[in-house]
């Protein structure tokens, strides 16, 4: 007589009707939030929203990435990442809190105290103060930054009320 344990029974349970599950999902979705904000938000895996959402026939958002200028005309949350400073919350474009205070003093180096690109960087790089991705900051990305200053970017983003993540006014 050889080893043996006791035998296990494996219970799958696959509900016939998710209408409960959609019914959480579908006012995130309809928002503008992305699968991804759904999960972490619902505690729900990415795939199981995509099919509670194709099961219920609900017309799914294309997930081609997105020009930078159709994000900027404000057809909502796409996948190209805003500019320095600002961050996705909910579906909509915020002030990030990271980012905007260091946004402000590349401006303040540049318009008040006028000082030139390579002396941003290299006040930034004394200040230990890292690019978005962790890296220390270049003459390219400075100069993009202050493009978008320019060009009136910024200025449209702040004029459209974007908020600062985590504080309400």
């Amino acid at each position: 007589m050889g080893k043996s344990g006791p035998t296990l029974d494996i219970i799958s349970y696959f509900p016939e009707n998710d209408w409960g599950v959609f019914e959480e999902i579908a006012p995130l979705y309809e928002k503008g939030l992305s699968i991804s904000d759904i999960a972490d938000q619902t505690g729900l895996k990415n795939t199981a929203i995509w099919r509670n959402l194709k099961k219920q026939r609900k017309v799914l958002r294309s997930q081609d990435p997105v020009s930078f200028d159709r994000w900027r005309k404000g057809r909502g949350k796409t996948r190209a990442r805003p500019p320095y400073g600002f961050c996705y919350f909910q579906g909509e474009v915020i002030k990030s809190p990271n980012e905007y205070p260091t946004l402000l003093l590349i401006e303040s180096l540049s318009r008040k105290q006028r000082l030139s690109i390579t002396a941003i960087v290299d006040a930034l790089a004394k200040k230990k103060i890292k690019s978005r991705t962790g890296k220390p900051w270049s003459y390219n990305v400075i100069k993009s930054v202050l493009k978008r200053f320019d060009d009136g970017t910024i200025e449209k983003l702040l004029n459209n009320g974007p908020k600062t993540k985590g504080r309400n006014k």
